[in-house]
């Protein structure tokens, strides 16, 4: 199963959102790259699996040399999701296109 049948069954149109649940199974079966956009020392007192950190405050001037391929599936969260659902507008800004953001951000899962 690839991403756009694991994201087809719960998808709302036009929304770029996923919960907890699609995103492990997204990570089981996709390459995806999975990004904390918390600051450095909410990082380093724990983030999910696999995750990267790129902090919002620096999020702008650091995606483009980290993630090169705008093709690249890219999953973004945050603490509540308030400021995950600003990066995923500069991200289509900067023309990205496999985007989503984790829906509630951590506080959805704790």
């Amino acid at each position: 199963m690839n991403i756009k049948e694991i994201l087809k069954r719960n998808l709302r149109s036009n929304e770029n959102k996923i919960n907890y649940s699609q995103l492990k199974n997204i990570l089981n079966t996709e390459e995806a790259v999975l990004i904390d956009i918390r600051s450095e020392q909410e990082y380093k007192e724990g983030h999910l699996k696999s995750a990267i950190n790129i902090p919002f405050y620096d999020f702008t001037n650091s995606i483009t040399k980290k993630i090169t391929d705008k093709n690249s599936c890219i999953i973004i969260y945050c603490q509540s999701g308030i400021k995950s659902s600003r990066v995923i507008k500069e991200l289509k800004k900067l023309d990205y296109n496999n985007i989503y953001e984790l829906e509630g951000g951590l506080d959805q899962i704790y």
